[in-house]
């Protein structure tokens, strides 16, 4: 877990890279998106709506997350939480040893961030 200090894009709290055991867990494909969040909690909290329903929730807290997971584990009767920090990073890695699952660098073609410009969600 964590990253290597002379991978480009390091932080100081990436570090030091270290060993940690997780148990099996399951974690959802894709993100929650807006209309799943607005049909359980009644209202659309993201800033970005012009995208659509399909485009994932955004501008919740971690406590509105808390109370998402709440609701949601009330209506199937199975219980939901947020990955730790650990699985998060595992689950992202894909079985990886670079800095992306994908490479050690990233693209705006692979991913929507800052840089990509692309203005949605």
């Amino acid at each position: 877990m964590g990253s290597p200090a002379d991978e480009p894009g390091h932080f100081d709290q990436e570090g030091p890279q270290h060993l940690v055991s997780i148990s099996k867990f399951a974690m959802g494909q894709f993100e929650v998106t807006q209309g799943q969040w607005t049909a359980l909690m009644g209202k659309n909290p993201s800033y970005f709506k012009n995208c659509g329903d399909e485009c994932p929730v955004e501008k919740v807290s971690w406590d509105d997350t808390q109370e998402y997971l709440k609701k949601l584990s009330e209506k199937t009767g199975h219980k939901y939480r947020l990955p730790s920090e650990a699985e998060w990073e595992y689950a992202a890695r894909a079985g990886a040893a670079t800095a992306y699952a994908f490479g050690a660098t990233l693209r705006g073609a692979q991913a929507n961030f800052r840089d990509s410009k692309i203005g949605k969600t």
